[in-house]
């Protein structure tokens, strides 16, 4: 029996980098999941690719997160010299 051979996949989307994700917000403007895909639509990215680069600014306080209902997420950028 012959094992499988495995091939890389090429994926057909660039993924956006954290400071991608960052650099599109505004400071002091809320954003969800699916604002930022438009905002970003240049990279053609998934939502799940841009909640993962929100998750990594959100832990390194580059990103505030709010959940304002079971459903509803809004991400702000902090305003210079304001964590709030």
């Amino acid at each position: 029996m012959t094992e499988p051979s495995c091939t890389s996949v090429t994926r057909p989307r660039e993924r956006p980098l954290a400071d991608d994700v960052l650099n599109a917000m505004e400071p002091g403007e809320p954003y969800t999941v699916g604002e930022l895909v438009v905002l970003l639509s240049e990279h053609q990215p998934s939502e799940g690719t841009v909640r993962n680069r929100l998750s990594s600014l959100v832990d390194d306080d580059r990103v505030i997160r709010k959940q304002h209902s079971e459903r509803v997420v809004t991400y702000r950028r902090p305003v210079s010299g304001n964590s709030d």
